[in-house]
């Protein structure tokens, strides 16, 4: 084949196109997005095939990870803030427990992309209370006792408590934010809860 029409067949036919495809959801490219993404993540496949990429070697590891967030940088210059995060949550939801909880209950769209942004504020202030050696184990457990019931409180208000009730029963990342949690109700002093933005 010609230089031109290898590419146009790749951009329909290869791997790399078809898992964009797949993985897209309710995420609309334009034809230029789609060849501007394809570029990088084309590259990207390339450099860490399964077929070459050694996992347990910790150097191989550690490019991987730099070329993931070069990757990352540079979807988002292509698609914009506002766009990438369509693009992240439409590709985290079609692998997601939520997926099913958005067909069944007839969540817009809108709302699931709210419920991703609390998850990835949720997430990072779990890891900062883990990481901070400030707090006794009694203190961390109450912090992310108290972050994981306004987790549960917020997205109740955004999906609704029986549509979040089924999300976390059917297996989520909420019941990993402290899985000894049982109750949605646990408070945490003003302090603490200023520290961690819980207001």
């Amino acid at each position: 084949m010609l230089g031109t029409d290898l590419e146009e067949y790749e951009l329909r036919m290869s791997q790399t196109a078809m898992m964009m495809r797949m993985s897209s959801g309710k995420f609309d490219y334009s034809e230029q997005e789609f060849r501007d993404v394809f570029a990088v993540k084309k590259e990207f496949d390339e450099l860490f095939s399964p077929l070459t990429f050694n996992s347990s070697d910790p150097d191989q590891r550690e490019a991987r990870k730099e070329a993931e967030q070069l990757m990352k940088d540079t979807i988002v210059e292509v698609l914009g803030n506002d766009r990438y995060r369509i693009y992240k949550y439409e590709q985290s939801l079609q692998s997601s427990s939520l997926r099913g909880i958005v067909k069944e209950y007839d969540i817009p769209r809108e709302q699931v992309y709210d419920v991703y942004d609390i998850k990835d504020i949720a997430e990072n202030k779990a890891s900062e209370i883990r990481q901070n050696g400030g707090l006794t184990p009694e203190q961390s457990a109450a912090a992310l006792d108290a972050l994981r019931g306004e987790t549960e409180r917020s997205i109740g208000n955004i999906i609704g408590t029986e549509a979040r009730d089924d999300y976390i029963e059917k297996g989520s990342w909420i019941r990993r934010l402290n899985p000894e949690s049982q109750s949605t109700q646990i408070r945490m002093d003003p302090e603490m809860r200023a520290r961690y933005g819980l207001e």
